[in-house]
């Protein structure tokens, strides 16, 4: 993936942390969002080398906790996402997401973790 989409997926995905932050995030609860935006990414992205059959890494997606206030799953959250922005992950060899399709997942993502840490 070129140097230019990395970089434009990494400028869109903090962009749309901040834009959650400042509270002008879309009005849909975040577990909403999350189903509808982060898990088909991961269902298509991801799952098949971090799901049921296999864990590459000894990472499993389609189980990955999200109570984000627990230290561990916030980390291992944390390292998802900071590899789906560098895009990292999926790796070259895969189909790979559009810049804004991950970003929206980031976005969406990072959301879910804040609204978890403030309930």
């Amino acid at each position: 993936m070129s140097r230019l989409l990395r970089t434009a997926v990494l400028c869109l995905s903090i962009a749309g942390f901040f834009w959650g932050s400042l509270g002008l995030a879309a009005e849909a609860p975040a577990a909403a969002e999350f189903e509808r935006t982060v898990q088909p990414f991961f269902r298509e992205h991801c799952n098949r080398c971090h799901g049921e059959k296999k864990q590459k890494g000894d990472l499993r997606m389609d189980t990955l906790a999200r109570d984000f206030a627990a230290p561990s799953v916030a980390m291992h959250w944390a390292d998802v996402m900071d590899r789906i922005s560098a895009a990292e992950m999926p790796p070259e060899e895969e189909d790979q997401p559009k810049a804004d399709e991950a970003a929206r997942v980031v976005a969406g993502a990072r959301r879910g973790c804040a609204s978890m840490r403030r309930t």
